[in-house]
């Protein structure tokens, strides 16, 4: 009868010359490129006003990470520049948030005037337009008929 043998696993080499030269090798034009192509989109995104919350995270992310690196002492003197865009990634938080809860509010008038309409009789609607038409103009203000709005 014969025993069956269990495979050992290979464990990794603890050599010490291999780890210290892994550990000061430079990054490959690969790998920098792996790090810096989704920054580069984001802060593309970001340039265009089509970014998302992940990309603020993306570029954020990237931020706390350069900010460690002039912590390490490696690359030294950039301090100040990357305090100025840490200024910049909060004001457009900022921006954002105060955007999205505007916006947030005009869907709240088009649910709520969309209710509003759902209950109106053609005579009531009528008579609340005459009324918004009068107040626009006694105001001094521009009439604008929904058929021209984009037009």
């Amino acid at each position: 009868m014969s025993r069956k043998r269990t495979r050992r696993a290979v464990r990794p080499t603890h050599n010490p010359f291999v780890i210290a030269r892994n550990q000061a090798t430079l990054l490959t034009s690969e790998e920098r490129a792996k790090v810096m192509t989704p920054l580069g989109a984001a802060a593309d995104r970001m340039r265009r006003g089509q970014a998302s919350d992940n990309d603020w995270a993306v570029l954020t992310g990237s931020l706390l990470m350069a900010q460690s690196i002039e912590k390490q002492g490696v690359v030294r003197g950039l301090a100040g520049h990357l305090d100025g865009v840490d200024r910049a990634l909060v004001a457009i938080e900022a921006r954002a948030t105060r955007h999205f809860h505007e916006l947030d509010a005009i869907h709240l008038l088009l649910d709520l005037h969309e209710f509003q309409l759902e209950q109106l009789s053609y005579g009531e609607f009528r008579r609340a337009y005459e009324a918004t038409e009068a107040r626009v103009r006694s105001s001094g203000g521009q009439l604008v008929r929904p058929s021209e709005v984009g037009a």
